[in-house]
């Protein structure tokens, strides 16, 4: 589904006869259709952890040959106007690991043209936010959105473009709605939002950059910084929740699990019900943050924020996610040792609960844990619907924390 969302950005703006075939794991192209449309934008996306080295391996090879080949003989009568290199998800910057990941996982992107100069979605959304010229270099986000850095003549600092099909999971208009309630509060931190639209059923947005990197982990000093800004996102007067959203996420997808979710959240929620509703990020991690040394300087990928969110959430995925990628663990696994409860979080929360004047008991926390659980696995199911079909990362990550929950 995200390569069909990406795929669609490429495509004429003016809507003439196209079509996108996706790859199958041995990446063969086949016969383009007789008819022969005017594009045919080509490729697969990044291959999903947890598959075995030996077939990656495969898939791995037989991409590179494919890429070659139809880079020296494309099928008249196209041309190659393209090919993006398409990433699998960041684990920590600059790490030798994510190099072997980018191999093995990588998927890519290629379009093949009978007309060059036909302006695509991805061109017309950056002519409306103001780029001069076609658009040659993207990055693919998660969900089949893309990412331009729009550069400002005389100016340092640049401009982040995020678009993506409106209405679908990757759609940044969500995000957006975030940084505008966050804009009154003068968050250093966090990116100001200057335009956003619609053009060619692509929802486009443009955000400030931020300076900084992204950290390798997340230090003792920077966690502290990011409790300070958790502290300070609003609190919910009243309005739904976000763990209903989240278990409904997961129920949608997941719906032989109906029962066990909808129990799950009526008892959470009865031991929630002591707590104020917060602001989240909802998938705050090192690779969601900009730091200059030990200064937190940006929190990116608003995505999956809430306006009335069970607190602690955040800490607890900062936390926990940091150490599934020190452990190479997954989430599921992380969970079933109940890291709320562990004296790393007791101490790292601790300002946080004072700011609110609480003091949670192991219930409470409890409830928190199952909160974070569920923001996790419906934002992963959103973004990736597939895993729901992985019976491996369902039964690790959903089924066997179903059956240790209350």
């Amino acid at each position: 589904m995200s390569f069909k969302a990406l795929a669609r950005l490429l495509l004429p703006a003016d809507g003439a006869p196209s079509m996108v075939v996706e790859a199958d794991p041995r990446w063969k192209l086949g016969p383009i259709m007789t008819s022969q449309p005017s594009t045919v934008i080509w490729g697969r996306a990044p291959a999903p952890s947890g598959t075995a080295i030996p077939r990656l391996a495969r898939m791995a090879a037989a991409r590179e040959r494919a890429l070659l080949a139809v880079r020296v003989r494309p099928e008249r009568p196209y041309r190659v106007s393209g090919v993006y290199r398409w990433r699998p998800p960041r684990l920590v910057a600059g790490h030798v690991r994510n190099r072997l990941r980018d191999t093995l996982l990588g998927g890519a992107v290629v379009e093949l043209v009978r007309d060059p100069r036909r302006p695509r979605v991805l061109d017309a959304v950056a002519a409306a936010a103001g780029h001069p010229g076609d658009v040659r270099r993207f990055t693919a986000g998660s969900g089949g959105s893309a990412l331009v850095r729009l550069e400002d003549a005389g100016v340092h600092a640049g401009r982040i473009l995020r678009l993506a099909q409106a209405g679908q999971p990757a759609d940044p208009a969500h995000a957006a709605d975030g940084l505008e309630r966050l804009a009154p509060l003068g968050i250093g931190v966090v990116p100001n939002l200057l335009k956003r639209g619609v053009v060619c059923g692509a929802s486009w947005t443009i955000e400030s950059t931020l300076p900084g990197r992204r950290p390798a982990w997340v230090t003792p000093a920077i966690a502290l910084q990011v409790v300070t800004l958790c502290a300070r996102l609003p609190v919910a007067a009243t309005g739904p929740t976000a763990l209903e959203a989240d278990l409904g996420r997961i129920a949608a997808a997941l719906p032989e699990q109906s029962q066990e979710l909808t129990e799950a959240g009526a008892w959470a929620a009865r031991i929630l019900g002591c707590l104020p509703l917060v602001m989240r990020h909802g998938d705050l991690w090192a690779g969601n943050l900009l730091v200059a040394g030990n200064q937190l300087t940006g929190v990116v990928d608003w995505d999956n924020w809430h306006p009335a969110a069970v607190p602690g959430t955040d800490l607890l995925h900062l936390m926990t996610t940091d150490r599934a990628l020190r452990t190479r663990r997954e989430m599921g696994e992380v969970f079933m040792g109940r890291p709320w409860r562990s004296p790393a979080f007791r101490s790292l929360s601790a300002s946080y609960w004072e700011a609110f004047e609480l003091r949670p008991d192991s219930e409470v926390l409890d409830a928190v844990g199952v909160a974070w659980w569920a923001s996790e696995i419906g934002h992963a199911l959103k973004l990736a619907p597939g895993q729901a079909r992985d019976r491996r990362w369902v039964a690790l990550n959903v089924e066997a924390i179903l059956r240790r929950l209350p």
